[in-house]
């Protein structure tokens, strides 16, 4: 199988960290039909080496591969229902450690960016999920100047009080409450999740996904220019880890790039 999209990541243990809770992947469903997963893990088992962030890719992207491979044009024609599905799914699988075991896993979770990319009527098209404080990243060409657009919103107790005019946009990225989630899997037994349903891809856009190891230490304007200086996916998503590093911005850092060649 060949994908018409030329799409790669990179998940590095970051700065001042001894383990990494970051988790990407890629999963060809079909070479037009793609899913991108990026996902921030919390609380992983030190003893066992669990971690969250893995199990829920894994479980995810077997879920919705499997349903794929049942009945591609059910999937197709509304996969924002089995993207959903898939997340409750999985958010019941990791609370379940914690119901069996509270000292031993207590908190343990992730925030998750899920992206499907496929083709539709001769169009390219997305549908985005996300739970946490991973986020999804478009840059397009407008009137032959590239913009980038933050397309998700942080599901913090800090990204509320942005919303509420409490604190500025600016502010948010060094108040201490942008690291307590009021969303991600394994946290509520009904997770808040954020749907991106149907977006059309134009030609020449670009698609990021971050965990906040970047997104914390770039601001966007600047994650956009790394991006498009590089001259791959792979370029791209190292020099981004390569910024975060110089920034010493203290956690671990995860990059997927996505685009049509």
């Amino acid at each position: 199988m060949t994908s018409i999209y030329s799409y790669d990541g990179k998940s590095d243990i970051g700065y001042q960290k001894s383990i990494n809770e970051d988790f990407i992947d890629a999963v060809e469903l079909d070479e037009r039909t793609l899913l991108l997963f990026v996902a921030d893990g919390t609380n992983s088992d030190p003893d066992g080496g669990l971690q969250p962030a893995s199990i829920a890719i894994h479980e995810m992207g077997t879920m919705l591969k499997r349903i794929f491979e049942k009945s591609a044009s059910a999937f197709l024609m509304n996969p924002e229902l089995f993207l959903t599905e898939a997340f409750e799914f999985t958010n019941r699988i990791l609370m379940v450690f914690t119901a069996a075991n509270k000292d031993r896993f207590a908190g343990f979770g992730c925030s998750l960016a899920c992206c499907l990319i496929y083709q539709k009527e001769n169009q390219t098209c997305a549908t985005v999920v996300n739970a946490g404080n991973t986020r999804f990243y478009l840059i397009r060409l407008t009137k032959g100047t590239p913009a980038i657009h933050q397309l998700t919103t942080d599901h913090t107790r800090a990204s509320d009080m942005v919303l509420t005019g409490q604190i500025s946009e600016e502010e948010y990225y060094s108040h201490l409450d942008r690291l307590v989630l009021t969303s991600g899997l394994g946290i509520l037994p009904e997770p808040k999740l954020q749907i991106l349903d149907n977006l059309s891809i134009k030609k020449n856009d670009i698609l990021l996904m971050t965990t906040d190891g970047i997104h914390y230490a770039i601001r966007p304007e600047a994650l956009s220019d790394i991006v498009l200086q590089s001259g791959t996916c792979s370029d791209a998503a190292k020099s981004l880890i390569e910024a975060a590093k110089i920034e010493k911005y203290p956690d671990n850092m995860s990059a997927l790039i996505a685009y049509i060649p």
